[in-house]
């Protein structure tokens, strides 16, 4: 699953987010009930994600988990070769 700028997201849906990544289970709308999930997430972000977690706009947990393999892809107009 990717997650288009994720800074974005609001804070109850960071802390959701990072809760899932944590213990790997998601509970079902008004029901409650809870399932186990398996997923991968991918995660961008127009601002730079250390600075985001410095100015309190990425719940610093989320950041953990999301980190684990991460890929800085400079702007295409600093690659005008992938152009």
């Amino acid at each position: 699953m990717y997650l288009a700028n994720v800074v974005e997201a609001p804070a109850r849906i960071q802390a959701r987010l990072a809760r899932l990544l944590r213990d790997g289970e998601a509970q079902l709308g008004d029901s409650r009930d809870t399932i186990d999930v398996d997923v991968r997430l991918m995660a961008g972000g127009e601002a730079s994600l250390d600075t985001s977690v410095e100015d309190g706009h990425l719940r610093e947990d989320l950041y953990e988990r999301l980190v684990a393999l991460r890929i800085d892809v400079p702007p295409l107009r600093r690659r005008r070769e992938d152009i």
